[in-house]
């Protein structure tokens, strides 16, 4: 009808518009401004979990700075000293008590910071929060040690020489989010992580579930045991080598969670913090098949009830350049709370992938290797 061609052409717009957004990463090189203020500063994050601005200000010259510029008013008295030998990078972005937000929004950028800067940065200074204390002394405990937490929601004032970032890319959540700034992470923490085993082990096929305590914001895949059926079936089909694993984050230690994934060799699952485990996957030859990720999301056909149009971990994590990978609408009747994938789409999209068609083809709406 005039109305499903007006529907279908809307989408097709909304979908090459985000294409354009993740292409234009491509493109950019990680090339930030470095600010260096002397004397004293005084700067208060906001709480976890609240806006993306940091409020900071330089006493001596009333330089105002970060993300949105906005100024902090009526800091006559300091709640917290934080002074240190030598300089510190003050770092700060959306969301950093939030795993799938600190491993896109923070980790990433800081490590690139940390290459580029090198001996020039003494320490961190971070808001504190006991996820990204505890995730930084995994990761990597020579960086835990040169980090300083500070108070959210408390003024901070230093006479220290502080380092402040700001990306060539202007405001909003995505400065930092690109190819470059990606593969420097994944690379750092294989690195650090890296385990040769005995014999080789089978390789994964991971289903990054949200069924589970630890998943906020709702988007449950209502028809979960119907999609795995799908998923069994259609691997027996293709006499894959797999293991199926269903992972939903509880009882899972950090390294545990990187070697899974690093074994992985498809992700499947809807938006959601345990796809953006898809960073630990490893990088593979040219010569060998890319890693495949399959991510349920929002669009036009799920309502923006959800979630924006589109909004994946691939554009999220800086076009994860070392992956192959596709997009699978939720279906109409998914609601913020309960969300479906149609089982033959599902059946569609790994049919596409086993086959081994062209890596450049579309499956559904998405099929992207750089």
């Amino acid at each position: 009808t005039v109305s499903d061609a007006k529907h279908r052409d809307s989408e097709n717009r909304r979908f090459q518009a985000w294409l354009k957004d993740v292409r234009s990463q491509w493109m950019t090189p990680f090339d930030p401004l470095i600010f260096q203020h002397e004397g004293a500063m005084y700067w208060r994050a906001p709480r976890a979990g609240g806006s993306s601005t940091l409020y900071l200000r330089n006493a001596t010259h009333g330089f105002d700075y970060m993300d949105a510029i906005a100024p902090l008013e009526n800091a006559t008295s300091c709640e917290h000293w934080m002074n240190a030998p030598g300089s510190i990078l003050l770092w700060f972005s959306f969301q950093y008590a939030n795993y799938g937000h600190f491993m896109h929004d923070h980790a990433p950028a800081l490590v690139a910071l940390l290459d580029i800067l090198g001996s020039s940065v003494s320490w961190v200074a971070l808001p504190y929060s006991e996820l990204s204390d505890k995730w930084l002394c995994w990761l990597d405990p020579a960086l835990r040690k040169r980090i300083i937490f500070y108070p959210p929601e408390q003024v901070v004032c230093s006479t220290a020489t502080i380092l402040t970032p700001l990306s060539r890319r202007g405001e909003g959540g995505a400065r930092w989010r690109l190819p470059s700034t990606a593969s420097l992470f994944n690379k750092k923490a294989h690195e650090l992580h890296h385990q040769t085993p005995a014999e080789e082990p089978r390789p994964k096929l991971v289903f990054a579930s949200r069924n589970s305590s630890t998943a906020r914001h709702g988007r449950a895949l209502a028809n979960e045991q119907e999609v795995l059926a799908t998923v069994r079936r259609m691997m027996q089909l293709y006499d894959r080598p797999e293991e199926l694993v269903v992972y939903n984050g509880e009882g899972v230690s950090y390294e545990e969670q990187f070697q899974l994934f690093a074994s992985a060799a498809l992700v499947i699952g809807p938006h959601g913090s345990a796809m953006s485990n898809m960073m630990w996957t490893r990088r593979r030859p040219r010569c060998e098949d890319p890693v495949q990720v399959v991510e349920f999301v929002g669009s036009r056909v799920s309502g923006p009830k959800i979630q924006s149009s589109y909004h994946g971990y691939y554009f999220l994590e800086g076009s994860v350049p070392w992956v192959q990978y596709h997009m699978l609408p939720f279906s109409p009747n998914s609601t913020k709370e309960a969300t479906y994938v149609s089982p033959s789409d599902v059946e569609s999209v790994l049919a596409y992938i086993w086959r081994g068609r062209d890596a450049g083809a579309t499956t559904c709406y998405a099929a992207i290797r750089r």
